[in-house]
């Protein structure tokens, strides 16, 4: 990450980086309030390696400033991302999808972006699913991520589920045969084999099922004393960037336009 877009890592053993938004173009830092945020590997929206933290790091930061904010992101492995905000360690947590398991301790932002969730197969094995309830009649194993929601539909199907660390190791298990398929967002399997896991990608194919298109949010602890005048600052700075623009600019920038 450059300095022009003002993120800089430490600790690299800790696998964090700090990333403060675009405020200080738009307002001296000492006059905006700081926000803290937990978030974790989930490229193109967020990456500790991503220009500026990723999309979803950049809009974040730049709907706060416009609200007089300074949003800073920690990155951590998801399961700790969870546990650092449910802490108090920081004030909340980005790329999140809603649920009502996590709507009893987050209060959730108006959708920034959506994307749409369904499998990838080794290439080798063709279009396995040619609709959902395939899963079951052929009694598959499906990686998921630790800690991510599974969409309804597929649990309904009571399925043989398969915990990985992260989207890049499940796509790695799959194409190490310890699964026949992988959950995942279509733009991030997109983007790891083309950035991060090219020797992959001839091996591994999108099934072209989408099990179901999800809203990613920024959440806020309810516990947070400020959280209300937060999520409403946030809320008011996204449909500012939204209107300008300004939104839409950056999904092309990282090619989700």
């Amino acid at each position: 990450m450059s300095s022009s877009i003002a993120g800089r890592c430490w600790h690299p053993s800790r696998r964090q980086c700090l990333v403060t938004g675009l405020a200080a173009l738009v307002a001296p830092a000492w006059s905006l309030e700081p926000v803290s945020l937990a978030s974790t590997e989930f490229p193109p929206y967020t990456g500790e390696r991503l220009l500026g933290g990723g999309f979803l790091t950049r809009a974040i930061a730049m709907a706060f400033a416009r609200s007089g904010y300074a949003a800073t992101t920690l990155f951590y492995p998801w399961t700790r991302a969870l546990k650092v905000t449910q802490n108090g360690e920081v004030d909340g947590i980005t790329a999140i999808w809603r649920t009502a398991e996590r709507e009893q301790w987050l209060a959730f932002s108006d959708p920034i972006v959506s994307n749409d969730i369904g499998f990838y197969a080794r290439t080798e094995r063709g279009m396995l699913l040619r609709e959902l309830s395939d899963i079951k009649t052929q009694g598959l194993r499906i990686g998921v991520v630790r800690g991510y929601a599974v969409p309804k539909a597929l649990l309904e199907l009571k399925p043989l589920l398969e915990e990985t660390l992260d989207d890049a190791a499940g796509l790695r298990m799959l194409a190490a045969r310890r699964m026949d398929l992988v959950l995942i967002d279509r733009a991030v399997a997109h983007h790891l084999l083309q950035a991060q896991l090219t020797t992959l990608q001839p091996s591994l194919t999108w099934q072209n099922i989408v099990v179901e298109s999800l809203p990613l949010h920024l959440a806020l602890r309810r516990a947070a004393p400020r959280h209300v005048q937060q999520l409403a600052a946030f809320n008011a700075g996204l449909a500012a960037i939204t209107a300008d623009g300004s939104l839409a600019r950056l999904k092309m920038k990282y090619g989700l336009a």
